[in-house]
């Protein structure tokens, strides 16, 4: 699959709730991790890294992109 093929519904996207896993009681770490090598297995991931005050930067700019199609 191609990116040009990948389509992604600005408006279904939906902040994650940041997690500590050093927190996390290690049978529910282990499920998370298994959860997330099937996501990667099956190529169902995106990854976003931003500096701070940036989110709601780029989230203006795609909604302004969405908006001129």
């Amino acid at each position: 699959m191609a990116k040009s093929d990948i389509q992604v519904d600005i408006h279904e996207l939906e902040p994650v709730e940041a997690l500590n896993p050093a927190r996390l009681p290690k049978g529910v770490l282990d499920e998370y991790r298994e959860a997330g090598r099937k996501v990667i297995k099956d190529n169902k991931y995106a990854v976003v890294i931003m500096a701070g005050g940036q989110r709601n930067k780029t989230t203006e700019m795609m909604i302004q992109k969405e908006c001129l199609k």
